[in-house]
């Protein structure tokens, strides 16, 4: 077990804890976008850790509830392709990371709908400028809207006002 999910199974059994959910971490590499094959299974590689995290925790906490794994839909762009930005541009980025995930989605979740489930959570757009790696901002699903179409394919949905 790794480091983490030790502390995390002590805190959790100490404290008599009911609920966890997990965020899938984003590796980003602003100077390669999030919509290239190689971008893509790093995404994989990351939820499929959080899954096997997820089902260590469930396992060794003896969890009653399943655990939520969140995941944001990534996708970097250069900041000087903003102007050119609309919906049509923005869900043509999406769709392959979308597609992506969904096909990720069912290959797996035959082996982690046991103890979890996938959320999806929206994302404001972000800007970030970096010297080193160059401007940039994600594009992502940030309206209800624009996610509840993923339903059909077993995704819960999560709306966070706060992002």
């Amino acid at each position: 077990m790794n480091q983490r999910a030790s502390l995390v199974t002590r805190f959790c059994s100490k404290n008599d804890i009911e609920y966890l959910t997990l965020h899938v971490p984003i590796s980003r590499n602003e100077r390669n976008y999030f919509h290239n094959e190689l971008s893509y299974e790093k995404a994989n590689e990351s939820i499929l850790a959080t899954i096997k995290e997820a089902e260590i925790l469930y396992r060794e906490c003896g969890f009653k509830n399943k655990l939520v794994i969140v995941y944001h839909l990534p996708s970097v762009i250069t900041i000087d392709q903003i102007p050119s930005l609309n919906k049509e541009l923005k869900f043509r980025i999406l769709e392959k990371a979308e597609k992506n995930l969904i096909d990720f989605y069912l290959q797996y979740k035959d082996y982690f709908n046991s103890f979890a489930n996938l959320t999806l959570e929206n994302v404001f757009p972000k800007y970030f400028q970096n010297a080193d790696d160059g401007n940039y901002a994600t594009v992502n699903m940030f309206h209800p809207a624009e996610m509840i179409r993923l339903k059909k394919y077993g995704f819960m949905v999560t709306f966070d006002l706060s992002h």
